[in-house]
């Protein structure tokens, strides 16, 4: 779904987006159905991942050559390791979403990370984000 936002242009909403049945109700002249190009052949989306492991300075390696092994780019990259639970934050370029399970795999054989996870809503995981709204 497509939301004409002022300053913005058209933003992009997957189907399944919170945002996408609220809004539709408040302001509906401002959504628009989309649809990708049926040529996608040489398309990079970048996917937002969070990865939680034991020690994130010492994973960055493992999981920079598991991205590269899996054929795909590292374009940011975070450590958040504040709280009890560590994180590496990166995004990443995959062609499809066969190409990201694939990445997601070939990042979780690492014996350092515990959870790979795509990150969906304002830099927040799916699990994350039902917990926030409580």
């Amino acid at each position: 779904m497509g939301f004409s936002r002022a300053g913005h242009g058209l933003v992009i909403h997957r189907a399944d987006c919170p945002h996408v049945e609220r809004g539709r109700k408040a302001e509906p002249s401002r959504w628009v159905d989309v649809q990708w190009a049926p040529d996608q052949r040489n398309a990079n989306f970048a996917v937002p991942l969070e990865i939680r492991v034991e020690d994130p300075h010492a994973s960055i390696a493992q999981v920079a050559t598991s991205v590269a092994e899996a054929n795909s780019s590292i374009v940011g990259m975070m450590i958040d390791d504040e709280d009890a639970q560590k994180f590496i934050r990166i995004t990443i370029q995959v062609r499809d979403r066969g190409h990201l399970m694939h990445v997601m795999r070939t990042i979780r054989q690492n014996a350092n990370v515990e959870q790979v996870k795509r990150v969906f809503e304002a830099g927040i995981p799916s699990d994350r984000r039902r917990q926030a709204r409580r």
